[in-house]
Formats: structure tokens, sequence, C-alpha cells
């Protein structure tokens, strides 16, 4: 009887040490990517070429992506998935292919990192938005 309670106890630590072994993996790394956005300026022409900076201090960047907003209009920009482990990631951009007109715009910027947070989707900022225009 006493070997049996033995066994169940050190059954029942073993499994409270897996779940928390998983958690401890699954939720230490919380923070998400940092976005900058050069140049800083509220006023864009559609040759500029921008530059978006992504860089998380812990989490490889595994997804970068810029929609622009021209009132109720979201039109994509950019959307690039990486496989390498950087963790910072600067990526150049432009919207001479969007077709815009003149008047005032939103970027909405988001980067993904490759962490176990979030039940191993990553952690994703909610975008960052640079009013221009």
């Amino acid at each position: 009887m006493l070997k049996q309670s033995k066994v169940s106890g050190l059954a029942i630590a073993l499994v409270i040490l897996i779940i928390l072994a998983a958690g401890y993996f699954i939720f230490q790394d919380s923070d998400e990517p940092v976005l900058t956005l050069a140049p800083e300026t509220d006023r864009v022409g559609l040759a500029l070429t921008m530059t978006l900076t992504a860089a998380d201090a812990t989490s490889p960047v595994k997804r970068v992506s810029v929609n622009v907003r021209m009132g109720s209009r979201i039109i994509p920009v950019l959307d690039k998935t990486f496989t390498d482990q950087e963790k910072v990631r600067v990526i150049e951009f432009s919207l001479k292919d969007t077709g815009l007109k003149a008047g005032p715009i939103e970027l909405e910027c988001s980067a993904t990192d490759n962490s176990l947070g979030n039940l191993g989707r990553g952690n994703t900022p909610t975008s960052a938005r640079f009013a221009m225009g």
C-alpha cells in the first residue's frame, strides 16, 4: 500500500513538473517585436522609399506586413515571411504600385516573432500606425 502511494505521488509530481516546464517554454517570451519607420515624416510621395525596421530582443522575426489605409480602403503593400533566424529585419518599400491618389493615409505595419508565445503563433504587436498626408 505504501509503495503504491509513493508511485502515485511520484507520477503526480512528474505531471506537475511537465506542466510547469511547458508553461515556461510557452510563456517565457511575451515581448512583441518593436517597429520603427523611417523617414519620420507626415508627408509621403508614391516614389519615396521608406524603411521599416522590426526588431525583437529574444526571438527571430518571422513575418512583416504593411498595409495602407485611405478612408475605408485597405491596400496591401508588403507581406514577407522569413525562414532564417534573424532578430532584426530592415525592409525598404514604397507606395508606387498602390495607385493611391493625394490625400491622408495611414500605414498599418505589423511583425510577428517566432516565439512559442500565443500558443506557438508568436507575438504580434497591434499594428503600429503611422498617419501621413
